[in-house]
């Protein structure tokens, strides 16, 4: 049930299989991560799963996690399979009926930071609460955020541009840990023609081995881009690939590039897309106003995000959001996909 990377469609997908399987309709679907439960240990405490010998805390998680459930036991034990996950989950739930008002402040802290990592989903039914949640950008949704525009900006003028990548592992293997990436944004401005922008993701695989549970990243990679955006070029490491080899498809009103990206152990893909957004900026009084949005996908670490703007000289920059000093022709962001 968990494919499309709109998280809204894939918690009525997996209502629709409980429906089916127990005969109940949810209220609604949460999807959280190992990431949501290291911070559940660090608010809450450790936890000593049945079977094993040490205690499981914030700090050992994910070392255990690309273990299990071949987890060290207790001397004389039986061999028993440990569904980490759930067993953790559950001891931590009991707990929270016994937690004190300071940690209840501390939790719900930790509960908001997680939900603007997205690293915890929230999917209600309610129409009406679902909007609040898509509001807050807590439901996973692929629809774009919604800018405020400043003052005395004319909406006509504004141009609303986004890029969200979505990567899913194909290679049945946990070397999702191990994989680190690096993003940088490109994109050129032109008087009477369409944006031009070119994104290159760096990954870099860090399985210590090809033996599993690690080993190979098989990634199929999904651009979702604005509707009408139209693929000028793709490289892997600097070489073409094939337009045969790419799946293109309109999904959720946006443009859709899908391709698959294999990262070895201890080797690095540079992945270069550049292509040509549907539509120029519109300039009314002598001014034009531009945002980008670039989501987080839920799982991911805090990514290192750089956005270029490249401008031809007959454009100034009057002012960015953060602020930025402008170097003539060039206006760059170094950030991270933290959120």
């Amino acid at each position: 049930s968990n494919w499309d990377p709109d998280f809204p469609t894939t918690a009525r997908q997996a209502e629709w299989f409980i429906g089916k399987e127990l005969n109940r309709q949810p209220a609604g679907t949460l999807a959280l991560n190992f990431f949501v439960v290291q911070k559940l240990l660090q608010v809450l405490g450790e936890v000593q799963l049945p079977g094993t010998s040490q205690p499981l805390t914030a700090a050992n998680l994910f070392d255990r996690a690309q273990t299990s459930p071949q987890l060290s036991l207790a001397p004389g034990a039986p061999p028993v399979q440990t569904d980490i996950f759930s067993s953790t989950l559950e001891t931590l739930y009991r707990r929270l009926t016994q937690l004190d008002s300071p940690r209840w402040f501390s939790l719900a802290t930790a509960i908001t930071q997680l939900l603007d990592q997205k690293q915890l989903l929230i999917s209600p039914v309610d129409s009406h609460l679902a909007l609040l949640l898509q509001h807050q950008g807590w439901d996973g949704s692929l629809a774009p955020r919604q800018f405020i525009l400043p003052p005395r900006v004319d909406l006509k003028s504004h141009y609303s541009d986004f890029i969200n990548l979505s990567e899913a592992n194909l290679g049945v293997n946990k070397s999702n840990f191990f994989i680190t990436r690096n993003i940088h944004h490109q994109l050129r401005f032109f008087k009477e023609d369409n944006l031009i922008a070119t994104t290159i993701v760096t990954y870099y695989n860090a399985s210590p081995s090809n033996t599993w549970p690690v080993g190979t990243y098989k990634n199929y990679l999904r651009f979702y881009l604005p509707l009408g955006s139209t693929l000028e070029q793709l490289l892997l490491n600097d070489q073409i690939i094939p337009l045969r080899q790419v799946d293109f498809s309109i999904d959720h009103n946006q443009t859709v590039f899908g391709f698959l990206v294999s990262v070895p152990p201890q080797e690095q893909r540079r992945l270069t897309l550049t292509y040509k957004l549907p539509g120029q900026l519109n300039f009314i009084n002598n001014r034009a106003f531009y945002s980008l949005v670039v989501p987080k996908q839920s799982g991911t670490s805090t990514d290192p995000l750089t956005v270029s703007l490249t401008l031809p000289p007959y454009y100034r920059v009057v002012s960015t959001t953060p602020p930025r000093e402008p170097v003539p022709g060039t206006v760059t962001f170094l950030t991270d996909l933290a959120t």
